[in-house]
């Protein structure tokens, strides 16, 4: 087994941090018995041969020895091998990852001109070199384990160039699958190949409208619907995007098996929201003013408890909506718009985002802009100061919107309420900067001060996140 490593001149291909001189020990370690060393050697793996979505040299000449480990049955967790393997087929070039965010003079440039040649052309080498095991792949959607089964259809999704051949691959071995897991990675990469074609392929799209049409499990029901939405085609079924609506309702029970999938990048619900940046410009209308109901059952689950989380997942819903209805953001500063240029649909967003509290939670993390000011001796004859904290949606700035709530209020013509900022009220004018062995003492003085005030509001301002 990796025999062949030594014959290869490692010194003279580059990863991302130079010579790939460390390469053959890392591939020879992942043949380890010890876990903790396989571990780190497929976490080097992922930061030097595939470093944040790139691939290099190195990469097309570890493939194939990647490929040799994932058929050997005495190699443990060869599923991490395969799901590595995906990566790397999908890899790009730096360049190209980063273009959008080059000036026309640098992209001019003839360094970087070559830089990026070579780079696709080492992109292109390394998707071949992935392609190669096409056929253990294959194999493997048979294998007893039904962890390799789960990860052979997310390499086998990556084979865009391939597709012909591997969808039918796929839906023939999905009938004869029972395991929900292993029939949802199937769908997710039959939805991947869908969306890289040109040609619907008649089988693979039957296949998924079938399955989200009579899959007897609520999860691989939730898994065509997501492949379905990935395809961006405009024919997608309204019964799809109603699927993944429901699911927020209760995402938690099926996040658990979820995150068993390969082809998880986030919490499930994350991932759903994703899902929607998919959806074809005709669907747009169906999709959005739900996706404001979704928005507003947060607020509903933000009283009866649920909160920390709704409030991520409310920031992630409101600028999937600004995306959908405004589009992809000009180039360069935005021009400010006015309330007389919104589209109905476009003020209903607007409005749906300002009226949800949830969006507007401190404590999740967002952008904020905060000031100070001095309240004078009070009746009790102790000095008070007042922090004022805005919380700012930045997407809005992108499309010429007003990012605050008050000032969103306002642009929408309506009046200002108190709700808008946050008000804290402390003893100390730099409240913010309470040392840490002072929290507790600080925070209870703020509680008897701010009795109007959220404690998460309150614990936020003086950083305890406990």
């Amino acid at each position: 087994m990796l025999e062949q490593l030594a014959s290869i001149n490692w010194s003279t291909l580059s990863h991302a941090y130079g010579p790939a001189e460390d390469v053959p020990q890392l591939l020879r370690d992942l043949t380890s018995p010890d876990e903790q060393k396989r571990g780190h050697a497929l976490g080097t793996l992922y930061t030097n041969i595939y470093h944040q979505g790139t691939v290099y040299q190195a990469s097309a000449y570890a493939a194939p020895f990647l490929i040799e480990l994932a058929q050997q049955e005495a190699v443990l967790e060869r599923d991490e091998i395969l799901v590595l393997l995906a990566h790397l087929a999908q890899g790009n070039t730096y360049h190209r990852q980063h273009w959008h965010f080059y000036s026309e003079e640098r992209r001019r440039d003839p360094t970087i001109q070559a830089e990026l040649e070579e780079g696709i052309f080492w992109v292109e080498k390394t998707y071949e070199a992935v392609a190669a095991g096409l056929p253990l792949y294959a194999s493997l959607l048979a294998h007893p384990d039904a962890k390799i089964r789960m990860a052979a259809p997310r390499v086998l999704g990556m084979l865009f160039h391939e597709a012909p051949q591997v969808v039918p691959v796929l839906c023939e071995r999905f009938d004869g699958e029972s395991d929900q897991r292993v029939q949802a990675s199937l769908l997710y990469a039959v939805g991947a190949l869908l969306a890289r074609q040109e040609e619907r392929h008649e089988r693979g799209w039957q296949l998924l409208v079938r399955a989200l049409e009579s899959s007897p499990s609520e999860f691989v029901r939730l898994a065509a619907a997501m492949a379905l939405g990935r395809t961006r085609r405009p024919e997608i079924p309204t019964r799809a995007f109603d699927a993944l609506l429901e699911t927020f309702t209760h995402y938690t029970v099926l996040a658990e098996i979820y995150e068993e999938l390969p082809w998880a990048n986030m919490r499930l619900v994350f991932d759903l929201i994703r899902s929607f940046y998919e959806v074809p410009q005709p669907a747009q209308e169906y999709v959005l003013p739900r996706v404001m109901n979704v928005l507003n059952s947060l607020d509903q689950m933000e009283e009866q408890g649920e909160l920390k989380l709704n409030g991520l997942v409310a920031g992630e819903l409101a600028e999937l909506l600004i995306t959908l209805a405004f589009g992809a953001p000009d180039e360069g500063p935005a021009k400010a718009r006015m309330r007389k240029d919104l589209t109905n649909l476009q003020y209903a967003l607007l409005s749906a985002i300002l009226h949800s509290d949830v969006v507007w939670r401190w404590d999740v993390g967002k952008g904020h802009s905060m000031t100070s000011r001095p309240l004078g001796v009070q009746e009790d004859g102790e000095e008070r100061h007042e922090t004022i904290v805005e919380v700012r949606l930045y997407e809005l700035l992108k499309y010429g919107l007003p990012d605050t709530r008050q000032a969103l209020r306002a642009f929408l013509g309506e009046e200002p309420r108190e709700q808008d900022v946050i008000r804290i009220v402390s003893r100390q004018e730099n409240i913010h900067w309470t040392p840490e062995e002072q929290k507790e003492e600080v925070l209870a003085e703020l509680i008897a001060l701010n009795q109007h005030c959220q404690l998460a509001d309150l614990k936020m301002l003086i950083g305890d996140y406990s």
